[in-house]
């Protein structure tokens, strides 16, 4: 009987303030979501020589929101009130000493964070999780995603809880080869 090697699963996690708000913000491998039964296809092991990795910037993208049953319970409205708050001052900090036009509001070729291909970025706060994932399978481009967007489709999701009942929701990009993404509003 021999043995099978499992590659260790590698995350990163971050906590800080912004204002009096602390969040978390982790960089963690995708679990396939059973209420959509989507799985990622063709991960790739690493490969055996060096090449440059590819970054699509996803900011100019929109995606389709859906409301969706994610575990057995949504977050509370007043969390995911709080961490949406707090992304949009990460948006507009994120524009302080910025070189031009990232300077300036909401640009959309000025994304804030990268996202390697089968790994999802999640800010936390109490019971309520944003996540931005990369849907791409292993070996494909990363995707980089603002804050400020992140932000503004916060209100559409939520209602998918508040308004229509759901446990979370979701906004799918599918359409653009290279930048297949997905973000989700769920419980912690």
């Amino acid at each position: 009987m021999g043995l099978s090697t499992i590659p260790p699963l590698t995350s990163v996690c971050t906590e800080f303030r912004v204002g009096s708000v602390q969040i978390r913000v982790d960089t963690v491998p995708i679990s396939p979501s059973p209420a959509i039964g989507e799985q990622l296809t063709g991960r790739s092991s690493a490969g055996t020589s060096l090449s440059k990795r590819v970054v699509n910037n996803a900011c100019t993208l929109g995606c389709t929101p859906t409301c969706v049953n994610i575990g057995p319970t949504a977050p509370t409205s007043g969390d995911c009130s709080a961490l949406r708050t707090t992304i949009q001052t990460l948006a507009t900090n994120a524009q302080t000493g910025a070189p031009f036009p990232c300077n300036l509001p909401n640009q959309s070729s000025c994304p804030n964070f990268t996202v390697a291909p089968g790994f999802e970025q999640t800010f936390t706060l109490g019971t309520c999780v944003m996540a931005f994932q990369n849907k791409n399978p292993g070996g494909g481009p990363s995707v980089s995603y603002c804050y400020y967007l992140m932000a503004g489709i916060m209100p559409t999701l939520s209602n998918c809880i508040t308004v229509s009942g759901f446990t979370g929701g979701g906004c799918d990009q599918t359409t653009q080869i290279g930048s297949k993404h997905r973000i989700e509003l769920r419980h912690a």
